[in-house]
């Protein structure tokens, strides 16, 4: 008794304070809307629109590239617009950086983005279907009338947007960069993650200077054409140990030669070598053919899509003997090509021949966690099982799939849709020992509320008739799938599975809280699938920024079991 009343005490007051932190931030999210200034830009190759509203007042320009001057101290044109001081003239109306309300900058030219690509990208090219709606109640974007300059130590998670004035860009930007009657100046090792434009002016772009969505009228600084890179990383889990991790790349800047990935690691409790040499290539500028293939020898895992973030997963392992992934060595090689069309979708096919080997555990000590022992490897099946037993053996698979992506950011996605759909079949020989054909298909949903509150959204399913080997059986329970459930507590060869996480942060900080609510099912073959029921639980989040979040999880097949408390290295699943 004593056990029921202190949780309801503890859900009681953790509901009752993230429902007053609901009911302030919400209120000040709709709050109506201040009687300042408004200014809707509209953009295209040599000419901009300018609407300004304010106090029942509405003023309309369009300039082109040679409709306007600038002066000692700031921008005219036709004595119908002033830029100076932080302040904009249009026909005698006057707004100031600190009256703005909302400013919004459009592209004329915008058309429907359609993208094919073909095999995995380590990074996704942005894009966004509004180069910028930025309000200046947000500290995530940045709006002057005069210059701009983002420091190399700055990340802005928003836009920046400059009218009358030069931006130089020394960090990282996570939205796009506009400059309205002035230049873009991109320095070495600065980051843009949207577009960068610059409609009346032009775009200086330094080497090494990276923007993953489209840059207008650019200029590059320097000569290089080509960059090598050498990198150290390591990463410990309880079958490799502490495994260094020494990489070195070759990429074309320009794309007219292919792209080489030597990785190369020595896993020091598995006292094994491991390598992967890996080339891809795009041919064109906008589309044309893609190649890649990789040759290797690694610990790898089915597992990633739980904990996409490896280096939560080594943090864990390191510091508390806590290991989520299950491993498998694989020796072989993959291939595959096709076409490659924008930024958006990738269709692609691969043939992989490998080697399939089971792992046992082979490290014992972490940092801390005392007596504790780390999990063997699959530990959630019995070890003498058909399952281990029939693990390994070749493996020859062909596969198809589809990508269609249009999230703001790959990691940390705030809009935008992803739809994934993969298809594989492996091919009958004398030498393969596998025989299975299997579904897999994935959507996520990112939906902005408002500047402080999100919709996050996840259906994800597989679907086999044949007696897949473990390294492709479907697992859901615990971290990233049903989180109020114990890890991998259910399995089989078909499986669904939704969650939905609403958050919001409290008055633009780095602190927010959400509500979550997952619910899936797994079952062999249809019997099996269709007797077994649904699990589902309820949760509460709270985050700091997106580095952690704390999650406690209550499953509402049987409410008499303890809430499931955890902790992530990434906001999302």
């Amino acid at each position: 008794m004593k056990r029921e009343i202190l949780l309801g005490t503890i859900w009681g007051i953790a509901f009752a304070f993230l429902l007053g932190l609901f009911l302030v931030t919400n209120a000040r999210s709709f709050e109506a809307p201040r009687d300042e200034g408004d200014i809707d830009i509209s953009i295209s190759a040599d000419s901009v629109k300018i609407v300004l509203e304010k106090d029942g007042e509405v003023k309309t320009i369009a300039v082109d590239r040679d409709g306007y001057v600038k002066t000692e101290s700031g921008i005219m044109v036709e004595n119908e617009i002033l830029i100076e001081d932080g302040r904009i003239f249009i026909d005698g109306v006057e707004l100031s950086e600190e009256e703005l309300d909302r400013l919004s900058i459009d592209s004329e030219e915008e058309e429907a983005e359609i993208g094919l690509k073909f095999g995995r990208h380590d990074k996704r090219v942005i894009k966004r279907k509004r180069l910028a709606t930025v309000y200046t109640d947000t500290n995530d974007d940045v709006v002057k009338f005069g210059d701009v300059v983002i420091e190399e130590d700055e990340r802005i998670n928003g836009d920046v947007v400059c009218i009358g004035g030069d931006a130089r860009i020394y960090g990282e930007v996570r939205g796009d960069v506009v400059v309205l009657f002035g230049d873009i100046f991109l320095k070495e090792d600065s980051y843009v993650a949207g577009d960068v434009v610059a409609p009346l002016g032009s775009v200086y772009r330094d080497d090494g200077a990276v923007v993953d969505g489209d840059a207008v009228s650019v200029r590059k600084i320097g000569r290089k054409n080509h960059k090598a890179s050498l990198g150290m990383g390591g990463r410990f889990n309880r079958v490799e140990g502490l495994t260094i991790t020494p990489e070195i790349r070759y990429e074309s800047k320009n794309g007219e030669y292919p792209t080489l990935k030597l990785e190369t690691a020595y896993a020091f409790t598995l006292k094994r070598w491991e390598y992967a040499i890996r080339v891809n290539h795009e041919i064109g500028e906008r589309w044309g053919p893609k190649f890649n293939g990789a040759m290797y020898q690694i610990v790898t895992s089915r597992d990633y899509w739980l904990i996409p973030w490896q280096a939560e997963n080594s943090i864990a392992a390191l510091l508390f003997k806590e290991d989520f992934l299950d491993y498998y060595w694989m020796r072989g090689f993959t291939g595959g090509g096709g076409l490659w069309y924008d930024d958006y979708l990738d269709l692609g096919f691969s043939y992989t021949g490998a080697k399939i080997e089971t792992l046992e555990k082979t490290a014992e000590k972490a940092l801390f966690g005392g007596k504790k022992k780390f999990r063997e490897n699959w530990s959630t099946v019995l070890p003498d099982s058909a399952a281990i037993l029939g693990m390994e053996g070749n493996l020859k698979e062909v596969g198809i799939g589809a990508i269609y992506d249009t999230r703001d950011d790959k990691y940390d996605a705030t809009t935008g849709v992803l739809a994934r759909l993969h298809m594989t079949r492996t091919l009958a020989s004398d030498s393969a020992d596998f025989d299975y054909s299997a579904v897999d298909a994935e959507v996520k949903w990112y939906h902005p509320l408002s500047s402080d509150q999100t919709i996050f959204a996840r259906l994800r399913g597989g679907y086999s008739d044949d007696d897949l080997p473990l390294f492709r059986r479907y697992f859901i329970g615990g971290l990233g799938s049903l989180r109020g459930y114990e890890y991998k507590e259910f399995e089989g060869n078909r499986y669904i599975l939704f969650n939905a996480d609403y958050v919001w942060r409290f008055f633009e900080s780095d602190f927010g809280a959400g509500l979550f609510f997952d619910i899936g099912k797994a079952g062999f073959y249809e019997s099996g699938f269709e007797s077994a029921d649904f699990k589902s639980d309820v949760g509460l989040s709270f985050m700091v920024s997106d580095v952690i979040r704390f999650n406690l999880a209550q499953r509402l097949d049987d409410i008499d079991k303890s809430p499931v408390f955890s902790v992530r290295g990434k906001i999302l699943f």
